[in-house]
């Protein structure tokens, strides 16, 4: 045998043991398990960590940065047996449609900050750290938190079944939500007093946003039933949301998933407004190749899920106003651009609107100002551009402020100014949210979603802020004039 033979052979064999060695399970994990898991649900679990395969690709960049590391054996076993009790807990047929990976990982961070866990809503996936016991990871614990984080998925994909306002409803008169969870975690988060249970709020971290509140009590009945039922008969408010969250996981699991179902919708909605919605073949003008476009289907299953998300938007306008200003709805489950994920986008000079599924449905319990009414925003600006105030609505910025980009495009979501919450500071100068400062285009689409889809926020805002009311009332008048009408 030859010397370029052997090092042809000893190249082979190492590739052979590298392959193996990333593939094969790590001493002590129970295959059986894994399998049997894919095979019931369609779920796959993931406990050897590759970064750039874990995560999204835009989760990898700034600010997000998001770092995971290797799970040990030990702690692998032991989630296995918590996700076999956690997946148990739902019909199989919830499961298959909206959960497709589990990721078990050592450490968890994003934007530099420790996380237990996340869910990506587009990806269908969760990111559990475990940890252990003696250090808070109990089974309890982390049985809660799958349900807590797979609740935000389930809440995603079927927000149009959610009761925004019964939900508002049943919290004080008047009550607003503290802000993201960043916010409220400096302090006990998880802490449990009276005062906060007759307010309707099961721990301190609840009062952080409407989806955490929510998310709090997925967690409790699915852990906790008789506590949250005893506090539920002791506490009004906090009965009636308990009631709200069990009727939403009815409906749930209740939906007709057929796809003679979906598509019997699709022509209701295309026939009542004169529209085209496609989910499969998605056309994109022919100059938006150099683009790098990249898109992936809604699965069938989620099809119905997504016409009736996307009616809750289409029924906040008059038929023939739609049919007058929009051709074509392309739905997607993943959007990309330049390696960018997008939410959705449009071109207005074909009157066509692109959307991703997790944009959908926005009944004013999205936080986001993203959605449907912000893309369709930009086709009525540009349709009727020399009949939008554009000076005048410079004029209500601050006069040092200037926008980054003179057009909207893709760069946008290279500026680093891509976040969809507001927080007072941005308030006070007259920016719904970071993303408005890119572009003029984009501040005013920012408003729109939340002239149409909350109304009720915005009043909150412009009573509190000048520069929002000017801005909100010029909105307003614009769209009186080209002939919207609620």
């Amino acid at each position: 045998m030859n010397k370029k033979m052997i090092l042809w052979g000893m190249i082979f064999l190492l590739q052979t043991i590298i392959l193996q060695g990333c593939q094969a399970p790590l001493k002590g994990i129970n295959k059986d398990k894994i399998d049997k898991i894919r095979k019931t649900y369609g779920i796959n679990i993931h406990y050897r960590y590759d970064r750039k395969k874990c995560f999204p690709q835009s989760w990898l960049r700034p600010p997000i940065s998001a770092k995971g590391s290797q799970i040990s054996s030990k702690e692998a076993e032991r989630l296995l047996t918590i996700i076999e009790e956690f997946l148990s807990k739902y019909p199989k047929r919830v499961l298959l449609i909206n959960l497709s990976d589990i990721y078990l990982l050592g450490k968890l961070e994003f934007y530099s900050k420790s996380y237990v866990a996340t869910a990506n809503k587009s990806g269908l996936a969760l990111y559990i750290k475990s940890g252990e016991e003696s250090k808070g990871f109990s089974e309890l614990f982390l049985q809660g938190t799958m349900h807590s984080q797979f609740s935000s998925i389930l809440l995603s994909n079927y927000s149009y079944l959610f009761p925004t306002e019964a939900w508002e409803a049943a919290n004080a008169s008047g009550w607003q939500y503290i802000g993201t969870q960043e916010e409220i975690l400096g302090g006990k988060a998880y802490k449990q007093s009276e005062e906060l249970l007759s307010r309707g709020f099961l721990v301190k971290y609840s009062q952080s946003s409407l989806e955490n509140d929510f998310r709090m009590f997925a967690n409790w009945i699915f852990t906790r039933p008789k506590q949250v039922q005893e506090l539920a008969s002791s506490h009004s408010r906090i009965n009636e949301k308990y009631k709200l969250v069990k009727q939403f996981y009815d409906n749930i699991n209740n939906i007709d998933t057929s796809s003679g179902a979906w598509e019997q919708k699709k022509l209701e909605l295309e026939s009542k407004y004169g529209l085209g919605i496609v989910f499969d073949n998605v056309e994109f003008p022919e100059y938006w190749e150099r683009f790098q476009r990249n898109w992936t289907p809604i699965p069938s299953d989620l099809r119905l899920s997504a016409l009736n998300a996307l009616e809750v938007d289409l029924a906040k306008y008059k038929p023939d106003f739609l049919k007058k200003h929009l051709n074509s709805i392309y739905l997607c489950r993943h959007l990309e651009f330049k390696g960018q994920t997008y939410g959705g986008t449009t071109d207005y000079t074909k009157k066509w609107l692109y959307l991703t599924a997790l944009r959908l449905g926005d009944n004013g319990l999205h936080v986001h100002a993203s959605g449907f009414h912000s893309e369709f925003s930009s086709i009525l600006l540009n349709l009727y551009k020399s009949r939008f105030p554009i000076k005048l609505w410079k004029e209500f910025n601050l006069p040092t402020f200037k926008y980054i980009f003179e057009e909207s495009s893709w760069r946008n979501l290279t500026t680093g100014k891509t976040k969809l919450i507001g927080n007072p500071r941005l308030y006070s100068q007259g920016f719904i949210c970071d993303y408005g400062q890119v572009t003029f285009e984009d501040d005013v689409n920012t408003y729109a979603q939340y002239l149409i889809a909350k109304p009720k926020k915005l009043d909150q805002l412009t009573a509190k802020y000048p520069l929002i009311k000017q801005k909100a009332e010029l909105l307003k008048e614009f769209y009186k004039a080209i002939g919207f009408k609620q």
